[in-house]
């Protein structure tokens, strides 16, 4: 079997240089997203994990309450 000749490869990023590198999102924006998996969770069968995303985010803007 022929070797193959050596392929450029990129450099490999860490997970420390994405975060340094990429803003933080907002936690309205994050708060948003866990409502619109809620709600698919809920119809896709799923009560639970729906009731545990919405509870996540009370506990997201309870946590906003106490911090200010």
């Amino acid at each position: 079997m022929p070797k193959r000749p050596p392929t450029s490869r990129l450099p490999v990023r860490t997970m420390r240089d994405q975060s340094t590198t990429a803003s933080r999102p907002s936690p309205l924006l994050l708060c948003d997203h866990l409502i619109a998996l809620a709600q698919e969770a809920d119809l896709a069968g799923y009560p639970n994990t729906a009731a545990h995303l919405v509870a996540l985010v009370d506990g997201m803007f309870e946590e906003t309450r106490l911090t200010r």
